[in-house]
């Protein structure tokens, strides 16, 4: 189970837990939404935890969606983070929100981590797949996506599994938000 420390504040806790329980695999970076409550040190804490934990790199990303959002920052600390994923070959695990031109470009222009790419809960296009294929991308679906009573996401579901690029790179996932 991968367990994601997406702000600061929660990495040594995160870390800590996948001491606690050996099944935890404890990943490490600055969500876009969080991008803006960070310390001076935040690049050297976020190489620390994933030294010291053995941690991966997520969940981080671009996203235009949020309001207020300060986009040319969300790039720069998203490509910091992007880049030490490949120094390190760690996976990343990426979200992606209404940016998906951008994180395109950023992709095609940074090393890429040989050990993967998770986008996480896509929405992009179907257009948009393979391209992302190329690019070394594998996809991950919220389990809501696949709710019945959700037509059009159904029909894009039944879209995106007929695909030959995603039907080989396609992985569900639920959100929980607390463990008890």
């Amino acid at each position: 189970m991968v367990v994601n420390g997406t702000e600061e504040g929660d990495w040594e806790s995160v870390g800590q837990l996948s001491e606690m329980f050996p099944f935890v695999k404890p990943a490490f970076g600055l969500h876009p939404w969080n991008t803006f409550d960070r310390s001076p040190h935040w690049l050297g804490n976020l190489e620390y935890c994933i030294d010291h934990y053995g941690g991966f790199m997520g969940e981080i990303g671009l996203d235009r969606w949020i309001e207020h959002h300060d986009f040319d920052e969300q790039i720069d600390v998203f490509t910091k983070q992007f880049q030490l994923a490949a120094k390190k070959d760690i996976p990343a695990s990426i979200h992606c929100l209404n940016a998906w031109g951008k994180l395109v470009e950023l992709l095609e222009a940074e090393p890429k981590p040989s050990s993967g790419i998770l986008l996480h809960s896509y929405s992009g296009s179907l257009e948009l797949v393979p391209k992302l294929v190329e690019l070394g991308v594998t996809f991950r679906l919220a389990a809501t996506f696949c709710w019945i009573g959700r037509r059009k996401r159904e029909r894009h579901f039944k879209r995106y599994r007929l695909n030959v690029y995603w039907s080989k790179r396609m992985h569900l996932f639920n959100h929980c938000q607390r463990i008890w």
